[in-house]
Order: C-alpha cells, then structure tokens, then sequence
C-alpha cells in the first residue's frame, strides 16, 4: 500500500520541478493601431521679415532713441545722425536755386525784348539765337538746381533713421559718437518680425513624394528636449528643383509665433506627417530576431509553447516594427533579450507582466515618430 502512494507523489514532484526549469518569458498581445507615420528633419528658424538698418550717409552718430531688444513701429525714429553738414549743404542748394531763377527770369525778359526788336528788323537772327540760348541755358541752369537741392534734401532726410517695419530691435554694437556710413560703420541695427517664422529643412526624394501623396502640408516643431511647440505650421514653400549635392529637396514652412518663444538660429526638429494607416499590426522590436537574412518572431501558442515564425515587416516606428505578413492580431510574442534562449516547439512560463502596449506620441492620436529621418 506504501508503494502505491509514492509514485503518483513521485511523478507530481518530478512534474513540479520539469514546470520550474521552464523558462520564464515576458509576452506581447499583438493589437491594431490607427498609426500616422512621421518624418523628423533638422530644421533651421529665420525671421518671417528680417530688414537690416544702415546709416546711407556719413556722420557721427547723435542719437540712439531705441533701446537694444526692444519692439518699434513702422517709421518709428531710431537713429539721428549728426545733421548739420546735410543743412549746410540744404541751405546752399536752395540759394543756388534762387540765383538760377532769378537769372532765368532775366534770361527771359532779355529774350522777350530781342523778340519785339527782331519784330520790329532792328537786330540780326544771331542775336535772336544767342537770347533764344541764354534762355533755354538759364531754364536748364534751374531744372539742374532744384534736382542739387532734392538730392540735399534726401541726404539731410537720411540723418534720421526710422524703422521700415515693424518688429524686434537689435542693435549692432554701435554708440552714440560712432562714424557711420559708407566709410564708417554702416549696419547699425536689425528688425525682425517675428509674429512668424520660417523654418528651412530638406526632404528627400522618397519622402517628399509621401508627403505629396498624403496631402498634409502641416508641421510640428520639437525641441531639444523633446518638447512639441503648440502651434502647428504649414509648408508653403518647396523647392521644384533636386539638390544632387545633398539628394534632397529643399522645403520652408511658415509657423506662426505670437508668444515670441521662436527666435532666429534656433535647429529644432520638424515633424512632417507621411503616411497614414489604419487598423496597422505592431510588433515590438524585442521580438525579433533574423537568421540567415530572413526575419522570425517567437509566438506563444494555447499550451505555452514557443513556435518560430518567419514574418515580413516594413516601417521602424520607435521600439517597434509594421507587421505586413505573418502575424495576426491577437497572437502572442515572446520578448527575447541576451539571456533567453528558446528553441522549438520549448515549453515555457509566462511572466504575470506584458510589454507595455504602443503608446501615442502626443494626443489622442495614434503617432509615430522616426528618428532615423532627422539629419
């Protein structure tokens, strides 16, 4: 009677301790996913309206009314330079204008006077003639000093530098005292507006033709930090022409900027939708592995044995991969790591724990970013 009972007890315990050799592996339930797929490129921010400020006239420099950094208006004053010379040169051009009236009306009255006598036979044609030239000379003599005193004028109105658009004031090292203009220092300051920004990036050719063929001129801007800017912008720009140098096309968007966070210079990566699918099958990239250039997962079946399956799969979103062929939703697969080693057809305990599904980027739609495109 003993004997009878030790062997069932023997059997369970060798069962018990075949159960725990097994290896413990964690699963992932494969799931349908809506997926925007995107591309990252390096991006470069310029001011929308980017207008530098020169001193056209030389002189030392009066006045500097605007403070470094500040927002001005259109033709609001910025700069005075030393205007004296400029009225001097006013003042003389209208007095040369003066006389040259002044002799024009004399040329004119001698003219009519050697007309009445030229009537009358009482002088030759060349004396008509010479009258005739002095007129038209001291006319001339008038027309040439009014153009001296515009061009006086436009200089002196040249001394005072008013802002051409509205926009953000920087200052290029300059101070009150400073010899400006052409002989002198000529960039006195730089206006931005930056109520909107450019962004500059390229695209290759493979990707230019995805986002052609989707349709969706919209962009996203995210930091060094990964943080995405709010405001969503819009490619309005995209170069006909294919760089052969960098193999890609040359792309601007337009982003609006009403808080002032965007500034010149900054490289932040731009996110430009490709591609959308619907109902897509991921698998993570833990989960497969390749041998002799053909790609396989571990599946899990209704008994915990692990079944090898060739599978062919497409886009790299990050940390997974695009199921085409080989998987079906709802199937299970075996997340390997350097540790786990499994063969066919191997019995194995499953972890109370699942890989953590896929996961949006941002909002409540389905994104995937790619890293891999930004240069």
């Amino acid at each position: 009677m003993k004997a009878k009972t030790v062997w069932p007890l023997a059997a369970l315990l060798l069962l018990t301790a075949s159960c725990s050799r097994a290896p413990k592996v964690c699963t992932y339930t494969l799931q349908p996913h809506d997926t925007e797929f995107y591309g990252l490129y390096a991006g470069y921010i310029r001011s929308h309206d980017f207008v530098e400020v020169r001193a056209r006239v030389e002189g030392y420099l009066d006045e500097i009314l605007c403070p470094d950094g500040s927002m001005v208006k259109k033709n609001q004053l910025l700069f005075v330079i030393d205007p004296k010379i400029y009225e001097t040169k006013v003042a003389k051009a209208r007095a040369q204008l003066n006389k040259n009236k002044a002799l024009e009306h004399k040329a004119q009255r001698d003219l009519e006077r050697m007309q009445t006598l030229f009537d009358q036979n009482a002088t030759s044609q060349l004396d008509m003639d010479n009258a005739i030239a002095n007129a038209e000379s001291a006319k001339a003599e008038v027309e040439m000093s009014e153009a001296d005193l515009r061009q006086a004028e436009i200089a002196l109105s040249q001394t005072s530098l008013r802002a051409p658009v509205p926009g953000l004031l920087s200052i290029e090292n300059v101070e009150e005292g400073t010899l400006v203009g052409p002989s002198g220092k000529s960039l006195l300051a730089t206006l931005s507006k930056n109520d909107t920004m450019w962004v500059d990036f390229k695209m290759s050719s493979v990707e230019f033709s995805k986002a052609a063929a989707h349709g969706d001129s919209s962009v996203f801007l995210i930091s060094t930090l990964d943080i995405i800017y709010p405001h969503a912008g819009c490619v309005d720009f995209a170069n006909p022409g294919f760089d052969p140098v960098s193999h890609a096309y040359r792309m601007r968007a337009r982003v609006p900027n009403p808080d002032r966070i965007l500034v010149p210079g900054q490289t932040p990566l731009v996110k430009v939708s490709l591609q959308k699918n619907r109902e897509t099958l991921l698998v993570p990239e833990k989960a497969v592995f390749t041998e002799n250039s053909q790609t396989y997962v571990m599946t899990l079946d209704a008994g915990n044995i692990c079944r090898r399956r060739a599978v062919s799969l497409s886009l790299h979103p990050a940390g997974f991969f695009v199921v085409d062929e080989g998987l079906q939703a709802g199937e299970k697969v075996i997340l390997l790591d350097e540790d786990t080693r499994l063969r066919e057809g191997e019995k194995v305990r499953v972890s109370g724990r699942n890989y953590p599904d896929f996961k949006p980027w941002s909002g409540n739609s389905e994104v995937i970013l790619d890293r891999s495109h930004a240069e």
